[in-house]
C-alpha cells in the first residue's frame, strides 16, 4: 500500500471549507504544504501540528506524520500517527489504513533502513482520494507548542513564570491593611499616642510591602516577556515615592508632639495605598498575560508517543 502523500490529505479542504474556517489553520496549512513541497519538511511538520491545534481536524496530524517522516524524525511522526489514530474514529478508513501500515513500517522498519526513504513507498491503489473534512469553528490562534523530542518536554502551561500572583494577592491585602491603619490614624492625629504609633506601623507595612508586589509583576514580565500596564505602574511608582516622603515627615511631626494639619495624614494614606494597588494590579495585568501566551500541555507517555 502506497502511504498518501500529504498534498492528498488536505487538498481539498480550502476549497470545500465552510465560511467559519479559521484562518490562522488555513495559514498555517497553507505555509506547511508550501515548505513541504519545497522539501523544507522539518518546518512544515509544526505548522501541520498548529493547524490541527486550531481546527481539530486529525487528518491534519497524519500530514505532520508524513512531515516528521520525511525529516527522517521517526520517533515524531510514530507520535503523530498514534495521536491521528487515537482521533480517527468519523475518518475516511482508507486513511485510517493508511496510517496503520505507516506506523507499522515505522515501529518496525525493514533490515535495509530504507523504510523512511520517500523514493521508495509501499504501494497503494492509485484511485485513493482521501474525504477532506470540513474545517471546524474558529478559534482565536493560541502560540501552541511544537512537538518535541521526549529528551526535552515542553513545561507544565499549568505553571505561570514568575511569583507575580501571590505578590498581587497579598499586595491588595496590605493595601486594604494600609487603608484602615491609616485612617485610624487620622483620627488619632490630635494625640500623639496612638496616633504616633498608627502612623508608624501604616508606613512600615506599605514601604515595605509595596517594593514586593512590584518585583513580584517583574518577576513574571521578564521571565514570560509580557508588559504588564507600564502607565499603572509608572502611576503606582509615583503615589509610592510621595506616601513615602509624606509619612516620613508625619512622623516627625508627630514626634515633635505637634499635631498635623487635618487630612493630611489621609490623603499619605491614600497615596500609599493607591500606589501598593496599582502595582499588585499591573502584576494581575502581567500574570494574565504571561497566562495567555503559555503552550499547552504535553505529557509524554512514552519514548513515541505524546497526547495533549
Amino acid at each position: 500500500m502506497r502511504i498518501a502523500p500529504v498534498a492528498l490529505i488536505v487538498a481539498a479542504v480550502l476549497a470545500t471549507g465552510t465560511a467559519a474556517a479559521a484562518p490562522s489553520a488555513r495559514m498555517s496549512y497553507e505555509r506547511g504544504k508550501a515548505l513541504y513541497a519545497e522539501g523544507n519538511y522539518e518546518d512544515a511538520a509544526p505548522l501541520f501540528v498548529d493547524a490541527y491545534r486550531i481546527s481539530s481536524k486529525p487528518l491534519l496530524l497524519f500530514n505532520a506524520a508524513q512531515a516528521y517522516r520525511k525529516a527522517g524524525r521517526r520517533d515524531e511522526a510514530v507520535a503523530a500517527l498514534q495521536w491521528f489514530l487515537e482521533q480517527s474514529q468519523k475518518e475516511d478508513p482508507n486513511v485510517v489504513e493508511d496510517a496503520r501500515a505507516l506506523l507499522a513500517l515505522l515501529e518496525h522498519p525493514p533490515a535495509t533502513s530504507t523504510a523512511l526513504d520517500s523514493s521508495r513507498p509501499t504501494q497503494q491503489p492509485p484511485d485513493f482520494q482521501p474525504r477532506p473534512p470540513a474545517w471546524a469553528e474558529p478559534r482565536p490562534p493560541q502560540p501552541w507548542a511544537e512537538v518535541q523530542s521526549p529528551a526535552s518536554p515542553t513545561p507544565d502551561p499549568q505553571n505561570v513564570p514568575g511569583w507575580a500572583l501571590g505578590a498581587a494577592v497579598q499586595g491588595i491585602i496590605f493595601s486594604s491593611l494600609t487603608l484602615s491603619l491609616g485612617m485610624a490614624a487620622e483620627s488619632y492625629r490630635s494625640r500623639q499616642i496612638p496616633g504616633l504609633p498608627l502612623g508608624i506601623v501604616t508606613t512600615l507595612i506599605f514601604v515595605i510591602d509595596t517594593p514586593l508586589s512590584a518585583a513580584g509583576a517583574a518577576s513574571t514580565r521578564n521571565q514570560a516577556g509580557v508588559a504588564g500596564m507600564l502607565g499603572l505602574r509608572v502611576t503606582g511608582w509615583i503615589a509610592f515615592g510621595l506616601a513615602a516622603v509624606g509619612a516620613v515627615a508625619l512622623i516627625g511631626v508627630g514626634a515633635s508632639n505637634v499635631e498635623p494639619p487635618p487630612g493630611v495624614v489621609a490623603v499619605t494614606t491614600l497615596l500609599g495605598t493607591a500606589g501598593n494597588l496599582f502595582l499588585s494590579i499591573d502584576g494581575v495585568v502581567a500574570w494574565q498575560q504571561a497566562r495567555a501566551r503559555r503552550p499547552p500541555r504535553v505529557t509524554w507517555t512514552s519514548p513515541t508517543s505524546f497526547r495533549f
